[in-house]
C-alpha cells in the first residue's frame, strides 16, 4: 500500500471511518477519523508522486502558495514536487490572518495568529528559490512604508523591559519611492531596540 498507520480498532474497514477531502491541483487533503476514535488525522496525498504524508499542522489553516507551488501552514510548507518542511513550535490552534506580497513579485509573507495568546507567526516564502525561511514568532508587530518591520517578543512572566526587533524587509508600500541605491532583499537580521522605540513606531504607524 501507499501509506499505513495503526488504529485503535484493527477490525474496522474503510467505510467505518469519517473521511473529508479537498482537491488542490495534484494534491488531495484528507481529514480522517478512524472508527471509535475521537481525534482526526490529517494527510496530504500527492497524486503525481503517489505518496501520502501525515501533517496534522494543516488542521487549523493551510494556504495556497503562489503559482500552485503547494501549501503553507503555520509551521511549514508542502510543495507540489513532494518537498516538505516543518518547524518545531509550541504554538497550537494558529489561524491564517493575511498574505503580504513584495513589489519584486518574489517574496510573500504569510501571517498566522493565535488570538487567545496574542501570538503571531510570520513566514516568508521566496518564489524563485521555492524556500520558506525560519518562522518569526512574536506577540505583536507593525510595518512601515519603507518595509521596516518591528516585532515584539513576549515572555512567560511579567517583565519590566521587553525585547523588540527591527527588521528590514522587501514588503514596502505601493506609494513608497525606493531610493536608486537600495536593493529589495529578503528579511535581514534584526536589531534590538527599546520599548520607547516601540511606542514611537506605533504612533508613527497610526
Amino acid at each position: 500500500g501507499i501509506y499505513s498507520e495503526p488504529v485503535d480498532d484493527p477490525d474496522q474497514i474503510l467505510d467505518d471511518a469519517e473521511i473529508f477531502y479537498a482537491l488542490i491541483g495534484s494534491l488531495i487533503l484528507l481529514k480522517i477519523k478512524p472508527y471509535k476514535e475521537t481525534k482526526y488525522r490529517y494527510f496530504i496525498y500527492n497524486e503525481k508522486l503517489q505518496k501520502a504524508q501525515r501533517l496534522d499542522s494543516i488542521k487549523d489553516a493551510c494556504i495556497l502558495l503562489p503559482d500552485d507551488h503547494g501549501l503553507v501552514f503555520s509551521n511549514g510548507y508542502y510543495l507540489q514536487n513532494g518537498e516538505s518542511k516543518t518547524f518545531e513550535t509550541d504554538l497550537q490552534d494558529m489561524l491564517y490572518q493575511e498574505r503580504i506580497a513584495s513589489p519584486n513579485g518574489e517574496d510573500f509573507l504569510y501571517v498566522f495568529c493565535q488570538p487567545e495568546q496574542g501570538a503571531y507567526v510570520l513566514l516568508q516564502y521566496n518564489l524563485i528559490e521555492q524556500k520558506l525561511d525560519t518562522p518569526m514568532i512574536c506577540y505583536g508587530f507593525t510595518r512601515f512604508e519603507g518595509g521596516e518591520l518591528i516585532c515584539f517578543s513576549g515572555q512567560d512572566e511579567p517583565q519590566k523591559h521587553h525585547t523588540l526587533q527591527l527588521w528590514q524587509t522587501p514588503y514596502i508600500s505601493d506609494s513608497f519611492q525606493v531610493p536608486h541605491n537600495r536593493i529589495l532583499t529578503s528579511i535581514k537580521s534584526g536589531i534590538k531596540i527599546s520599548c520607547g522605540a516601540w511606542q514611537n513606531a506605533m504612533n508613527c504607524w497610526a
